[in-house]
């Protein structure tokens, strides 16, 4: 039990970044040195049931995408004369973290024996919900909220942000506001996926769908970009349906049966807790709905600046094909005002770079889940798709978050993310 708990410990401080205090450095370098110690001390070696991890001490396999991405940034740093080394940052960063989620896959075994997508599926949706439950204590609890913090590193900007929005939003530890939001999304389409790989009894289909609503209806209190993640969602999941007939009623009627509880239970549960507060989160939550019922439009108020952040754009050939080698603005903040993905990519490193990071990030999806034992394209497909869509809002990527499947793919042999029939 202490093992299992101090792997889901881990598995959550990875996953949602959430820096402590008495961590030296952040947490994918503090717990990537420990990694990297342990992939080359060959001392769990010794125990047949780790050499599974033998193959994936060196991670060129992975990151050798990354060295054109590196070496753009490197030029175009040059020819801009800047010191803003994001990309080179970024790659110390992705390092790291390979031997951190190195260690969370020894973990694994050393819990389980081994360790499967299955598994790693269902530990992204715990660890979700428990972020969620953290962020509605924080929200419903102040005194809660204060004594966590004393023990996080947070910077005086972000907790005052933070304390500003506080009234009307869920706010987590570690990654908050847009990143949230995707990676909540995220992990309803792994949802989305489980059930279309895995032929599930009927307790672990009740559980997934209840962690589905769970995470969507609260995840829309901490940020409604996670309805794109949904909405990806739901199109797997139809898709599914339809290429399985014969479920499709007994689906359809587990989803209105839980989707009918779940209202109840939110009816009642609001009615213990302060109405006021649940107010100013379902109206946060559920602007796009709200408004819809009132003026025809799901349009939200944080849309007008989005779409506003669209006019600024390069102005000269040169920023356009290699950047401006600037990520950060001279007052702190984004360069040249603007948070959007694909902007913030091509004023630091042009389309050229854009191309190039978007290439590494394609392939190492690919290298995931496309190779043995996986074997699944439809993943890479969805995955490259919802990060583009989500880089037209803020700047994203899932290396730090789905690595892990990479250490599930080695350790897997046999294959596991083909369609599963009788297992």
């Amino acid at each position: 039990m202490l093992k299992k708990a101090i792997l889901l410990a881990y598995f959550l401080i990875l996953i949602f970044q959430i820096q402590f205090v008495f961590f030296p450095f952040g947490v994918h370098i503090f717990f990537g040195v420990i990694g990297m110690a342990l992939a080359y001390s060959g001392l769990f070696l010794n125990d047949t049931k780790y050499l599974v991890l033998k193959r994936s001490t060196n991670p060129y396999i992975v990151l050798k995408f990354f060295v054109p991405c590196f070496l753009i940034a490197l030029l175009t740093m040059l020819i801009n004369g800047t010191t803003d080394a994001h990309f080179v940052t970024y790659g110390i960063n992705i390092f790291f973290s390979y031997y951190a989620f190195f260690l969370l896959a020894y973990l694994f075994i050393n819990v389980y024996g081994s360790i499967t997508p299955k598994m790693i599926i269902e530990y992204f949706v715990i660890a979700q919900v428990i972020y969620i439950v953290i962020s509605l204590f924080i929200y419903f609890f102040p005194e809660f909220g204060d004594w966590i913090f004393r023990y996080l590193r947070e910077d005086e900007d972000a907790l005052a942000k933070m304390e500003r929005l506080s009234i009307h939003r869920l706010h987590g530890i570690g990654i908050r506001y847009f990143t949230s939001g995707a990676v909540g999304g995220l992990v309803l389409i792994l949802i989305a996926f489980y059930f279309h790989y895995y032929k599930l009894k009927v307790s672990q289909s009740v559980m997934m769908i209840v962690g589905f609503i769970f995470i969507f209806v609260f995840g829309l209190m901490m940020a409604r970009t996670i309805m794109i993640g949904g909405g990806f969602a739901m199109g797997i999941l139809i898709l599914h349906m339809l290429n399985n007939r014969k479920s499709i009623k007994g689906v359809i009627g587990s989803i209105i049966a839980l989707i009918s509880a779940f209202i109840i239970y939110s009816t009642l549960l609001s009615s213990f807790l302060q109405s006021n507060m649940m107010e100013n989160l379902t109206s946060f939550g559920f602007e796009a709905f709200y408004n819809y019922e009132s003026t025809g439009s799901f349009d939200v108020g944080s849309n007008e600046n989005m779409f506003s952040q669209y006019r600024t754009i390069p102005s000269n050939l040169k920023t356009w094909i290699i950047g401006d080698a600037l990520w950060k603005g001279t007052n702190g903040g984004y360069y040249m005002k603007t948070d959007i993905g694909h902007i913030r990519y091509i004023f630091y490193f042009g389309i050229v770079g854009l191309l190039v990071f978007y290439y590494f990030q394609y392939n190492f999806l690919k290298q995931v889940f496309a190779k043995r034992p996986f074997k699944s394209f439809y993943i890479v497909l969805v995955l490259i798709a919802y990060m583009l869509v989500l880089n037209f809002k803020g700047v994203i990527d899932f290396y730090n978050v789905v690595l892990i499947f990479f250490f599930a793919m080695q350790a897997s042999p046999n294959g596991v993310l083909k369609r599963l029939k009788g297992h």
